[in-house]
């Protein structure tokens, strides 16, 4: 179990989640609005995506010259605003339900030890932490955003 492979076991869980689209395993970004908008955008039109980063790692020393990691992620999920449809409740339901793959699944199918640290910057945090919920302009269409984190434990045999 290594970093990459971590990252793509989360990406995948993301992807596989009821309802989740545009999933990418690092933050989509350009300078050029139409870009923008052709990573985010669904193919009925929706801005509907999910990008997964890392933002930091800690080590912990398990034994002499062994050290357990702990990859912290950020997933970012973005869903086109449209009062009249109630969307907050359908991106409410969408952002559950992605932290209920994670429930489900602590070791990501045996890609990292665990999604439950007991040490480090999430210790004692288990699986996917909604951390923010609010709305963003993209361009000028507003949009609902949830910035979460994961922590993910690598063993000391990467």
């Amino acid at each position: 179990m290594d970093y990459s492979t971590i990252l793509s076991a989360i990406k995948t869980k993301v992807t596989t989640a009821s309802g989740c689209s545009n999933v990418y395993d690092y933050e989509r970004w350009a300078a050029n609005w139409a870009t923008i908008l052709a990573l985010f955008k669904t193919s009925g039109g929706l801005i509907h995506a999910w990008m997964i980063s890392r933002v930091s790692t800690h080590r912990q020393a398990q034994s002499i010259g062994a050290a357990e990691r702990a990859h912290v992620f950020r997933i970012r999920g973005v869903y086109g605003l449209d009062d009249s449809a109630a969307t907050e409740k359908t991106f409410q339901g969408i952002a559950n339900t992605v932290a209920e793959a994670f429930d489900a699944d602590l070791t990501l199918s045996g890609a990292c030890l665990t999604l439950a640290p007991d040490w480090g910057p999430m210790a004692n945090q288990v699986g996917l932490q909604i951390n923010d919920v609010d709305i963003r302009a993209f361009g000028n269409i507003l949009c609902h955003h949830a910035d979460c984190r994961l922590c993910a434990t690598e063993s000391p045999n990467y």
